[in-house]
């Protein structure tokens, strides 16, 4: 996946940083990132959509061949699954930016921060609470 999400440069992102926290700018940043992270997903399961329905028509080939199409099919799958993973999260975060708790942790409502989201428009939590569930999960 690419990471290039949206066209801004360096000098935009540091202007925004000045900003009050989540102002009217800064939403409309996190809101277009996130619209264009969106369309890129949308293009990229049509495209792996286009590729799995090319794979199922080709019946040709020997048992070998077959079984390394069925494959690549479970690896197409598995992307397609994961890109709606990741788009259903795109909405609830462009959600979020309509309601106005965009930025903020859902656990602690304290910012998250206009680093991390830049990095991660998707983050729900704060960067300490992330870690801390990353590591329950590590250690269960």
């Amino acid at each position: 996946m690419k990471n290039n999400l949206t066209n801004s440069s360096a000098e935009e992102r540091e202007s925004l940083k000045s900003e009050p926290y989540m102002s009217h700018k800064m939403l409309a940043y996190f809101q277009e990132k996130l619209v264009n992270w969106r369309n890129q997903i949308i293009q990229e399961i049509d495209e792996e959509a286009a590729l799995i329905q090319n794979q199922v028509q080709d019946n040709s080939g020997d048992i070998a061949d077959k079984g390394t199409d069925e494959a690549s099919r479970l690896v197409e799958l598995s992307n397609v699954n994961r890109h709606q993973i990741l788009f259903e999260s795109i909405d609830r975060a462009l959600a979020r930016v309509q309601n106005g708790s965009y930025g903020y942790c859902l656990e602690t409502n304290k910012p998250i921060g206009f680093e991390r989201l830049d990095a991660w428009p998707i983050a729900e939590l704060s960067f300490e609470l992330q870690k801390n569930e990353e590591n329950l999960e590590h250690n269960s």
